[in-house]
């Protein structure tokens, strides 16, 4: 009997996993077989070749699936799209007018019914096309009709001008209300073109300059095409679209034209936003983030090395007067040698007698970002050289200078870093500060202070009654987790540090754990605590020479803090639908599970119940085991088997409750 119970049991799960398995497998197929059909729409005519026709800026098929993804039926869809474009992807994609429509599709009216003329449809901006649909189709988080009416009557533009304006900054899906554009005899007078160009992606900072900017041999305009017009079950819209290619070229195409960075979407407690291309861009942030790299020359005139260490590229900082401590940031402070595997950090004198600097930032190829995971830097070496003789006449950094290696998003305020991120900044710094009593390496985020900041000698057993140092040749990391940051280096004879959530909620202080993903770069420099005046220990002709010959990011591929895990904010959780509440990663609504107590013969106490979260396939095998209960009971049994213990009485009883909405639960009662 035990095993046929057994046997039912895994005949029961076996075939809620085979039933499973096979649903999501005939979704799949369902939308391949009907994505790579000969025909569409119940139209016979509905060809591949019809239905990949430019209509606008989108083919018909792009149309239909991004109608279909919001809400649509598929036959509505090639409905609405006929109508929209009735001499491209209509009549042969028209469900109304096609004449191979499939037999399903076909109403035939009978003879004898009357047929009853209705009303032309409701349509605004005059255009035909720009129908009630379109009127309420979400873009961006606000119906078409709400932006077009909120220009109106907050901003008292022309109802023409607003038709115009809202239709360039969301073409595709309020972009039927284009009078300009739009097919049909328009009853609304011309809109003058406005004087400041419209920008695209809902985002005023993304202006031509930015859009045909070189991002790997094609332009972000280009890339933002190909994306809707090849990819439009994944990018169904624009913003999507320029989402993604900023997010793959953050600093060529974002953060101006990524509508999650630019500061361009509706303030949340607006009906609904849209700002005049003529007027100042209002942000939903305290600032928006500049527009150029700061104290980086324009990409054209930047210099630049490709395939550094196997694949970053390496862009090197020149400007006078810039931060940190306003030096003179210089390219002849930067050289790469040994197969560009030797990256040299120069702090040095020019002829003219300025001090100049050196910074470079790191970037990862196309298609890749930096996020969590370790970031490892080798420094081969550190020398002060006599430029007069040649000669090395140091091995450790002058007191006054520092080598920084560290993280940074340039998207974020500076101005603003208490309010926002702090610039997604993790340092490893080596430096005295000009202090001869402090150590000489630390680990540490921003904003320094306690408990996120660790301080260590570089030389093995130094204080600051002996303090020699080592600072190169060693490897310096940290590794970067969701509410935690760890760091290494080999130098002080092997140093680690860890800071996290938890230490700053031990310690009562704000948690400076940052989240990712973010627009972060690496960067690297070597400067002065006293700008381009004078360092403290250099004479004229010293100048300082750091090798990095090598530095990878592995990323680790996390996303959040796991349920129940420590947090400060939402973000560490990685997103819906965990949520930090109360210092932890929490499902909103969770039902805290009760646990089953009991002793002797009793399976668990009269005021204990055992709640399982069941499906559907657990529900099923519940009722089976009802059945083998049923038949247990009814059969002639021997008292003599259950004389250890009595398994079954006849008032056992199982019950199936749903106590909330979300929480399916069995309880056995005893």
């Amino acid at each position: 009997m035990m095993t046929f119970f057994s046997g039912f049991v895994v005949a029961t799960l076996l075939l809620g996993n085979t039933v499973g398995a096979a649903a999501k497998q005939l979704e799949r197929r369902t939308q391949q077989d009907w994505l790579g059909s000969l025909s569409m729409c119940g139209c016979q005519q509905c060809t591949s070749a019809v239905y990949n026709s430019q209509a606008g800026d989108y083919k018909c098929i792009d149309r239909i699936l991004f109608l279909i993804g919001d809400g649509l039926t598929e036959e509505a869809a090639c409905e609405q799209v006929g109508n929209e474009f009735p001499t491209i992807c209509g009549p042969a994609c028209n469900p109304d007018t096609c004449d191979g429509r499939a037999q399903q599709n076909l109403q035939p009216i009978p003879v004898s019914a009357t047929i009853v003329n209705l009303p032309p449809p409701t349509t605004f901006c005059g255009c035909p096309q720009c129908t009630s649909n379109i009127w309420s189709r979400q873009a961006g988080g606000y119906a078409c009709g709400a932006r077009i009416e909120y220009l109106q009557q907050v901003e008292r533009i022309d109802p023409a001008a607003a038709c115009y304006e809202v239709s360039l900054e969301h073409p595709f899906e309020c972009g039927m209300c284009n009078p300009h554009t739009c097919q049909g005899v328009s009853n609304v007078p011309p809109v003058p073109i406005p004087a400041v160009a419209p920008t695209r992606c809902g985002c005023s900072q993304c202006t031509e300059s930015t859009l045909n900017s070189n991002a790997d041999g094609h332009s972000c305009s280009e890339r933002i095409d190909f994306l809707l017009a090849s990819q439009a079950l994944t990018y169904p819209n624009e913003q999507d679209a320029c989402r993604q290619i900023s997010h793959e070229y953050p600093t060529v195409c974002g953060p101006q034209c990524d509508p999650d960075k630019c500061g361009s979407g509706p303030p949340p407690n607006a009906l609904a936003v849209s700002v005049s291309q003529s007027q100042p861009q209002q942000s939903s942030q305290p600032h928006a983030p500049p527009t150029e790299l700061y104290c980086y020359p324009p990409t054209a005139q930047r210099t630049i090395y490709s395939n550094v260490w196997g694949k970053y590229k390496v862009e090197v900082k020149e400007g006078d007067e810039c931060g940190p401590s306003d030096n003179l940031f210089s390219k002849a402070g930067v050289a790469l040698s040994n197969n560009k595997s030797d990256l040299t950090l120069s702090f040095g004198r020019q002829p003219n007698g300025q001090w100049y600097a050196s910074e470079v930032r790191i970037l990862l190829p196309p298609r890749e970002t930096y996020d969590y995971g370790r970031y490892s830097f080798s420094i081969k070496s550190i020398q002060v050289v006599d430029t007069i003789t040649g000669d090395v006449v140091g091995t450790a950094l002058p007191p006054s200078i520092i080598l920084g290696l560290f993280t940074w998003d340039d998207t974020e305020d500076f101005n603003l870093r208490d309010q926002e991120s702090w610039m997604h900044e993790v340092d490893i710094e080596l430096s005295q500060w000009d202090d001869p009593n402090i150590e000489d390496i630390q680990f540490l985020v921003q904003p320094p202070g306690s408990p996120h900041k660790y301080r260590f000698y570089s030389g093995v057993g130094r204080t600051p009654s002996t303090p020699a140092f080592n600072q190169a040749p060693n490897m310096y990391e940290f590794e970067w987790k969701p509410a935690e940051i760890s760091w290494y280096s080999t130098a002080g004879g092997g140093q680690s540090f860890t800071y996290g959530t938890q230490d700053a909620l031990d310690a009562g202080e704000a948690d400076y754990t940052q989240c990712m993903p973010a627009n972060v770069e690496v960067r690297m420099n070597l400067w002065n605590l006293f700008g381009s005046t004078a360092p403290t220990g250099m004479q004229d002709n010293h100048r300082v020479d750091v090798v990095i010959d090598n530095f990878t990011y592995v990323p680790n591929n996390l996303n959040g803090v796991p349920e129940g895990g420590v947090c400060s904010k939402d973000c560490h959780c990685g997103g819906p639908p965990l949520q930090c509440i109360n210092n932890q990663c929490t499902r909103p609504g969770n039902r805290q599970r009760r646990r089953m107590t009991g002793s002797g013969d009793n399976i668990m106490n009269d005021s204990e119940s055992l709640l399982l979260p069941v499906d559907a396939t657990v529900l099923l095998g519940a009722m089976l085991l009802v059945v083998v209960l049923l038949f247990l009971r009814h059969q002639r049994i021997s008292s003599e088997s259950f004389s250890n213990q009595e398994v079954l009485h006849d008032d056992d009883l199982l019950t199936v409750a749903l106590y909330d909405s979300e929480d399916l639960c069995i309880g056995l009662n005893g």
